[in-house]
């Protein structure tokens, strides 16, 4: 029996506690019988064995539910458990895989670098072929926190969300001719490596 029909038969049991009080056996020729038609020579007595048997019921069912809830709340320390060593692994993750992601940007901007400074656009060699590209047209920003403080007051259709730029609407309205201090139109240079 699932630990929810337990709680249900447990609750049904209880309120029957007070059915049994309330209980009045049916008279067949002036004889008290039960349910099944069997003579009660003692009506209290009967309902004293009702509400012992019903009692009994309740505790097996008391130490069923105890026994069920003891095995789920293992379970669920087993998961706790699992889970937090998943979260130490997640950050562990995360901070490897940011070091190897800026690492590959470094990598990147120093072969822009000098690949520029020698006045080469490609290389082609047998295990990688590198060649420079001019990205789109990007809204660069001397210093984001000076712009974002400007835009509150000023513009604040170029924020996303406060204090969030939004590099879309500074571009398009620079590239409309708007003068907008701190930010300008660029194109940055990136590697492509097959």
């Amino acid at each position: 029996m699932r630990l929810y029909e337990m709680s249900a038969e447990f609750a049904a049991l209880f309120d029957g506690l007070d059915s049994i009080s309330a209980w009045e056996p049916t008279v067949v020729d002036g004889i008290a019988v039960d349910e099944n038609g069997e003579v009660i020579e003692n009506i209290t007595a009967h309902k004293e064995k009702m509400i012992a048997d019903l009692l009994n019921r309740l505790m097996d069912i008391e130490a069923d539910f105890e026994v069920k809830a003891e095995n789920i709340a293992c379970f669920i320390k087993e998961l706790t458990g699992e889970t937090e060593m998943l979260k130490k692994e997640k950050k562990s993750i995360s901070a490897r895989l940011d070091t190897k992601t800026h690492l590959v940007e470094r990598l990147k901007t120093m072969l822009v670098e000098n690949m520029t400074a020698i006045g080469r656009k490609t290389i082609d060699r047998p295990k990688a072929r590198i060649s420079l590209r001019n990205n789109q047209e990007t809204a660069q920003f001397a210093d984001e926190k000076k712009f974002i403080s400007w835009a509150n007051i000023n513009r604040p259709d170029l924020l996303k969300y406060t204090p969030e730029i939004s590099k879309t609407a500074v571009k398009t309205a620079l590239q409309k001719g708007e003068e907008i201090p701190g930010a300008t139109l660029g194109r940055t240079v990136s590697a492509l490596i097959k």
